[in-house]
């Protein structure tokens, strides 16, 4: 029961993952988007998924640890997991001939979407830890 909970939040978040993927990717097919639009999508999407998947290896390897451990990983690595998205952010602006406005936009789309299913995950996860004491 608890691996099923677990994976219909992670797999909710991947599902809308894959409906936009799809979605860019239709729209790339009948020359709706430009090639330009496609790869700041990817871009930004494999950036927050990246991110995402950081975050849930964090959790998960804290979850059993003391609440010192726990809020050193999962703070300090939200801290380090911030810079690093930042800095990535400023990269790929500066150095990569992509659409600016479609990357940002996709990138804070995906950054919020990443940053729900994340919430959803620890609450969830924090209330079985909670309910099986």
């Amino acid at each position: 029961m608890i691996i099923k909970k677990r994976i219909s939040i992670v797999s909710s978040i991947f599902s809308i993952y894959f409906i936009f993927i799809i979605l860019v990717l239709f729209l790339q097919m009948n020359n709706i988007v430009t090639p330009k639009i496609v790869s700041s999508f990817g871009i930004a999407w494999s950036l927050n998924f990246t991110n995402y998947c950081i975050a849930l290896a964090l959790f998960r390897f804290s979850v059993q640890k003391s609440n010192k451990l726990f809020l050193i990983y999962n703070f300090g690595g939200m801290v380090t997991r911030m810079i690093f998205m930042l800095t990535c952010l400023i990269l790929c602006i500066k150095s990569l001939k992509i659409d600016i406005y479609a990357f940002i936009f996709t990138f804070l789309v995906f950054y919020f979407m990443s940053l729900i299913g994340e919430i959803m995950y620890f609450h969830k996860k924090q209330t079985m830890i909670s309910t099986a004491k």
